[in-house]
């Protein structure tokens, strides 16, 4: 199940980290996928875009929960008011409580 999981965030992953290079670079996605293949299937730079957020993903397999258990300290510290300032900011950017929860 895990490997299920797993495949399912790295596509996920991908197709986000595919979506903020075209966002950077609108040529991103020029390229297509050479060969005979269907024109609406995968192209190269969604590939890519998965393959770099796979690259980016290893780090965090490889080291194990007890080595990075200052990570997870630090990060006790920073997740809640962050948390809690991105409610705020919706709260303003909504103009008010009752639009997020209609």
């Amino acid at each position: 199940m895990a490997c299920i999981w797993y495949g399912v965030q790295a596509y996920i992953g991908g197709h986000c980290v595919y979506i903020m290079i075209r966002a950077i670079w609108k040529s991103w996605d020029r390229e297509k996928t050479p060969g005979p293949f269907d024109p609406k299937a995968t192209s190269v730079p969604e590939y890519a875009s998965f393959f770099l957020f796979w690259l980016s993903s290893l780090p965090a397999i490889w080291f194990p929960v007890h080595k990075i258990r200052h990570l997870f300290t630090v990060k006790a510290f920073f997740v809640p008011p962050a948390a809690i300032g991105f409610m705020v900011w919706c709260i303003v950017r909504a103009g008010g409580v009752g639009e997020i929860f209609k």
